[in-house]
C-alpha cells in the first residue's frame, strides 16, 4: 500500500460517549431497585418498570432496563409481551 500524500488529512471520529444516567429521579430509583442484589428490591424495581412500560408511559431507558431484566432471568413471557407491544 502506497503512503498517503502529505496533503491528505485523516480525521478521526471520537468514540461515542457512554450513556448518561437519566436526570429523572424515578428512572434512577427504578435502576437502583432493578439492579439491587436484594431479591425483594429487584422485584419491586421490576414491578415499577412493568407498570410504566406496559402502560406506555416509559422512556426508552426504562424499556431497555425491563428488556434486560426479562432476558437475564430468563422470562420468555415478558420478552414475548415486549415484542407483541413492539416495545423492544
Amino acid at each position: 500500500m502506497a503512503p498517503l500524500p502529505s496533503s491528505v488529512r485523516i480525521r478521526t471520529v471520537p468514540p461515542s460517549p457512554s450513556p448518561v444516567p437519566s436526570a429523572d429521579p424515578l428512572v434512577a430509583l427504578e435502576r437502583t431497585l432493578a439492579t439491587s442484589k436484594d431479591p425483594s428490591q429487584a422485584q419491586r424495581g421490576r414491578v415499577m418498570l412493568e407498570a410504566r412500560v406496559f402502560g406506555h408511559k416509559a422512556t426508552r431507558e426504562e424499556v431497555g432496563m425491563l428488556t434486560s431484566i426479562c432476558q437475564a432471568e430468563p422470562d420468555k413471557v415478558c420478552v414475548q409481551a415486549l415484542d407483541q407491544e413492539s416495545l423492544r
